[in-house]
């Protein structure tokens, strides 16, 4: 049945009765219906809007309720049908909208929420950074304040602090290392040393003073040549002052001290010292290097008569006796020296020149001894305590000024004349057989200490004036081949072991030099020509033999090798045989035999320099006390001797020499 037979009669009266409403218009009378007739026109205004206030779901529920009570008509079941449908439709969209709010209002949330904990995380981060930081830059504090701490310590600690001086024996506070001309500027002279803190003084300032070489301390009114504030950040000082070379105010000869003031007097805190480099300063650097260690005691009237050269002598040594080479000014040599004119006999330094000339001119290396025979017109050559006694050679001066400044001229004048104007002199030796007080070296008697020490003072002297003009010149002291035989001055003399010890022990408190020893080992006793043998055990292989001779000069260089013995560089000092000889009174094979094995044995010491045999012609004197020591007779034949010490260096020795063998005892040099 179609749908237009199936309307209900009421539905058609209606429709003639009225215009078909429109869509909007038929929702009202659909809302119309169901809650009945519009009492009058406000009220309808007042329920459509109320209707449209009312949601979907609303109308709905009273749609369906109109049904159940029985009210419902196909359309109206239709209408219902429609509005249930927007109804849910509309349900759906609101469920949708509520829930794309929703979502998007959680999705902004979470969005917020995203931005404020990332947000806070990099707040967190950049607090734990700042943090971090600061801890940071606290630790670097604590680090700086450490190290700053630890610079405060270390600072505080390089700083030396102040001291009280000693009530006694203030001179060994400090300690005065060197005194040296300066090799950067020769004209400067360098102190330098140790402080072990500030001393307790009127001021921070140390001052050197330059005394003599007698003064025992710093005198009233003197005046220091330098002055230093002391760093306190080092234990060390340094002081340099001028040096003024070959002027009246010479410092060269000079001792230094290191002293401070206190309650306004110079105090000293060191112990002195000398200048330890004269060779700084020196014009000349001349030594002859010999071609053996042959050598021989030159007779000058035999000097040009072919017997030097026939002996292939290859060093020579000669006496400069200074008593007689001092002079007055009339017919003599001056000599200008630290601002005063000195006079040498111009005679005796003719005939020095001739010899030391002639023997340069040979290739011979020469040894000037430097003896001091007396000269009324120089007693100030002569030690104060040395004067008055009876001996060919006394000691030198080192005690007084004019004796310290004439005796520097001396040394200063041979130089300059013997390094290669006049000949070259490469080896010096002060005085003769110091020890032996009574016989060569005269000087009061006294301890060997006391003694030691006057021929120290005079022998840096000289050795001071030789170096500062020739630095390459050597500069010996001399000993005999008395050795260790516990004379300890009973007999007026001294053991060389004794005055080597405290001679040296000297030399090094007030600044060690380079000198060398002269020794003579004569047999035991001289006469005696077998040295091999010895005499009486007082030749033994040892440091305590009473002797020393050929035999056993071993125990000499050895001696000389300890480390208390070194020279400035740690170098051995060198032995020079400057003196020995054999007699022939016993036979002229026994004095050749002893010749050679002296010879080869010197040859074969390392720390043996030369070998100077005694003498060239016998001298009647000696030859009257049985010391007929020559190698030639008083008349000039020569001894069998002759012959074996002019071929002992060369490569015919052992055909003149091995003869000696059955003498000596021996089958092999």
């Amino acid at each position: 049945m179609s749908d237009k037979r199936n309307r209900t009669s009421a539905e058609l009266n209606i429709k003639k009765k009225k215009r078909r409403p429109t869509s909007k218009r038929r929702r009202s009378l659909l809302y119309k219906d169901i809650k009945g007739p519009v009492k009058n026109k406000n009220r309808k205004k007042r329920k459509v809007a109320a209707t449209r206030r009312t949601s979907p779901l609303t109308g709905a529920s009273k749609l369906i309720k109109a049904l159940l009570n029985g009210k419902s008509s196909r359309k109206l079941i239709i209408g219902a049908g429609v509005l249930l449908a927007v109804a849910i439709v509309g349900i759906l969209l609101l469920v949708f909208n509520n829930i794309s709010s929703s979502r998007s209002g959680l999705s902004a949330e979470i969005e917020a929420i995203s931005e404020a904990e990332q947000k806070l995380t990099e707040e967190q981060l950049e607090m734990e950074a700042d943090k971090r930081l600061r801890e940071q830059r606290a630790a670097e504090a604590r680090a700086r304040l450490d190290e700053k701490k630890v610079m405060e310590d270390a600072w505080e600690s390089m700083w030396i602090s102040e001291v009280e001086l000693p009530s006694e024996n203030t001179s060994d506070f400090a300690v005065l290392e060197s005194c040296l001309v300066s090799e950067e500027d020769s004209s400067k002279v360098v102190v330098t040393g140790t402080i072990p803190g500030i001393p307790n003084a009127d001021n921070k300032d140390l001052y050197l003073f330059a005394l003599n070489t007698f003064d025992t301390g710093i005198a009233e009114g003197s005046s220091p040549v330098a002055s230093y504030r002391i760093d306190r950040t080092s234990e060390k000082y340094k002081l340099t002052t001028n040096l003024n070379f070959k002027s009246a105010s010479s410092l060269l000869y000079k001792k230094f001290v290191v002293a401070v003031k206190k309650n306004d007097q110079y105090v000293m805190i060191t112990k002195t010292g000398y200048i330890t480099n004269p060779e700084q300063k020196a014009a000349y650097n001349s030594y002859k290097v010999p071609a053996s260690k042959k050598g021989v005691i030159v007779d000058a009237s035999r000097l040009n008569n072919g017997e030097i050269d026939d002996l292939g002598i290859k060093q020579g040594a000669y006496n400069i006796w200074v008593g007689r080479l001092l002079n007055t000014s009339s017919g003599a040599i001056s000599y200008d020296y630290n601002g005063k004119t000195y006079y040498f006999n111009k005679s005796d330094v003719g005939s020095y020149d001739i010899i030391f000339g002639t023997l340069s001119a040979k290739g011979i290396q020469c040894t000037a001894v430097v003896l001091n025979d007396p000269n009324g017109a120089h007693p100030e050559m002569i030690h104060p305590n040395a004067r008055g006694g009876s001996c060919p050679y006394y000691m030198f001066n080192g005690a007084t000024q004019d004796g310290v400044e004439t005796l520097a001229a001396v040394a200063s004048f041979l130089a300059d004349r013997y390094s290669g104007n006049h000949g070259t002199v490469s080896n010096w030796i002060f005085a003769n057989e110091i020890n032996a007080r009574k016989e060569w070296n005269y000087y009061e008697n006294t301890d060997v200490n006391s003694y030691a020490a006057a021929y120290a003072q005079a022998f840096r002297v000289f050795y001071t004036g030789i170096k500062s003009t020739n630095g390459s010149a050597k500069v010996y002291m001399p000993l005999d081949q008395t050795w260790n035989r516990n004379i300890d001055g009973k007999s007026g003399d001294y053991d060389a072991r004794d005055v080597l010890d405290a001679f040296n022990s000297i030399i090094k408190e007030k600044g060690n030099i380079d000198w060398d020893l002269a020794y003579h080992p004569y047999a035991v006793p001289l006469t005696k020509v077998d040295f091999w043998n010895g005499y009486k055990n007082l030749v033994v292989n040892s440091t305590d033999t009473p002797m020393v001779s050929m035999k056993n000069i071993n125990i000499v260089t050895s001696y000389l090798c300890n480390d208390t013995f070194k020279k400035r560089d740690g170098s051995t000092r060198q032995v020079l045989l400057s003196e020995q000889g054999y007699t022939s009174t016993k036979g002229e094979a026994l004095q050749a035999a002893a010749i050679a094995y002296s010879y080869k044995i010197a040859a074969a010491n390392p720390n043996v320099n030369g070998f100077i045999l005694n003498r060239q012609i016998d001298a009647p004197a000696e030859v009257a006390q049985g010391l007929a020591l020559g190698l030639l007779n008083s008349g000039g034949g020569h001894k069998q001797s002759y012959d074996v010490y002019k071929y002992i260096d060369t490569s015919e020795a052992n055909a003149h020499a091995d003869f000696a063998k059955s003498i000596i005892g021996i089958s092999d040099w």
